[in-house]
């Protein structure tokens, strides 16, 4: 399921929001706090990642399609980590 906004698009599993597009590029992924706590030295080690304010999410850059195949493989986790 997605929901479009004005700046953004958001896909949702299962009615818990997994990931979210803005239009400059970024996406924000709900990893969940265990989650990013295990891969947070390979997220860092990225050189793509940002830190979100909100808890559990976390934010990349996606610009090249090394990036967007990250990004889908990170998709499977948030999945995964919101069920």
């Amino acid at each position: 399921m997605r929901e479009a906004g004005e700046d953004e698009v958001v896909f949702t599993a299962g009615g818990t929001p997994v990931v979210r597009l803005t239009r400059d590029g970024l996406a924000a992924l709900h990893l969940t706090r265990p989650v990013i706590e295990r891969l947070s030295g390979s997220l860092c080690a990225s050189g793509l990642f940002l830190s979100l304010a909100e808890e559990g999410w976390v934010a990349m850059r996606v610009q090249t399609a090394a990036d967007f195949d990250l990004l889908l493989a990170l998709v499977s986790l948030a999945i995964k980590a919101n069920m």
